[in-house]
């Protein structure tokens, strides 16, 4: 497991610089340049209704944003949609102090994501109406408030259920500030179980999902989340869904820094993730050692464990000594452990 795939950035290291914003075009869609070619290319390409089912667009797009999705929703017919959306800028985490400290010329940033923020409302509006026909969903942000507006329409109740998303990645990169979920909030998609395979949360609290969403489909689930309070139910939803509603999770990545352990909550019988092949944990908290303590892994082949430049210490040897007993194996003879029979061990900042 590859942490570099979330991005190229340390996400425990304090945003040092500011890197100025590339002023590069909008990017163009290829089916739509290709119709302009000529009558006979638009011909053939408004008759193959299923190339227009994978839709991306950046907010470089500006307001052509919007009427960019409606041709790409109305060519594409019925088939099911691929969605991308890319809203991240770092000129957009803080932009009246980039605004002091860099002035530059033209439209300032906080000018710049208010507008973004508007352009997006509209683009997710038009999207949501389609939300049946979602069968890969990505968003990526750098702003929590734009984050926060895309996740409540998604929020919103739908005239069809959502039944054939599989795939469904969140990803607020960039920035210390993370897209809390608070317990009087409405979870995203009400009233629908969408089957989801791949589950990707990037500073986003997995308590914007309902327990229907957490379930045995999933088989890949990443997170990073940082920042628990006593209002968000984050703990209280992992820790359910560890307990039985991810019975065919295959791989697992969790880069969390916990106040409190998610074990340390009341644990009612052993927790078992009986298909799990892969784990990769990224902490300097000591939440690791109970995970390893309280949660059975009898197929775990491949562990990755980073300690993120902690400094060596007591928990990074409970750590080892927890790894090297559930390699012995009389631990067999406690009929509530498993044996650890690793494939590949990874130990990175230990």
């Amino acid at each position: 497991m590859n942490w570099d795939d979330w991005g190229d950035e340390d996400y425990y290291e304090i945003l040092g610089h500011y890197r100025p914003v590339t002023d590069l075009p909008p990017p163009k869609s290829t089916l739509v340049s290709a119709e302009r070619v000529c009558e006979r290319w638009k011909c053939v390409l408004l008759q193959m209704s299923s190339l227009w089912s994978v839709l991306q667009i950046s907010f470089r797009e500006g307001a052509a944003s919007l009427e960019h999705a409606r041709t790409f929703l109305r060519r594409s017919g019925t088939h099911p949609l691929k969605i991308t959306l890319l809203w991240d800028d770092l000129a957009w985490i803080n932009p009246g102090e980039i605004e002091d400290n860099y002035p530059t010329e033209g439209v300032p940033p906080s000018r710049q994501v208010f507008m973004a923020g508007i352009h997006l409302v509209f683009l997710m509006q038009e999207l949501y109406a389609h939300v049946h026909r979602w069968c890969e969903f990505t968003l990526r942000t750098t702003s929590v408030v734009h984050t926060i507006q895309a996740l409540s329409i998604m929020s919103r109740p739908s005239v069809h259920p959502v039944s054939v998303l599989e795939k469904l990645h969140l990803q607020l990169v960039h920035n210390e500030e993370h897209a809390h979920h608070y317990i009087h909030e409405p979870s995203l998609f009400p009233g629908s179980a969408p089957p989801i395979r791949d589950l990707l949360l990037f500073g986003t609290s997995c308590a914007w999902l309902s327990s229907s969403m957490l379930s045995s489909h999933v088989v890949n689930l990443r997170m990073h989340y940082e920042g628990f309070n006593h209002d968000d139910d984050t703990r209280t939803v992992l820790l359910s869904q560890l307990s039985g509603g991810l019975s065919n999770l295959q791989s697992l990545s969790l880069e969390l820094e916990l106040c409190v352990g998610i074990l340390q909550l009341d644990v009612r019988g052993l927790i078992t993730l009986p298909q799990l092949h892969s784990l990769a944990i990224k902490s300097r908290s000591d939440w690791p050692v109970d995970f390893f303590r309280n949660i059975r892994m009898p197929n775990l082949r491949i562990l990755t464990l980073d300690r993120v430049r902690s400094r060596s210490g007591a928990i990074d040897l409970t750590i080892i000594e927890e790894l090297v007993r559930l390699t012995d194996p009389d631990i067999m003879k406690d009929p509530t452990k498993f044996l650890l029979e690793l494939d590949e061990l990874h130990l990175l900042h230990f």
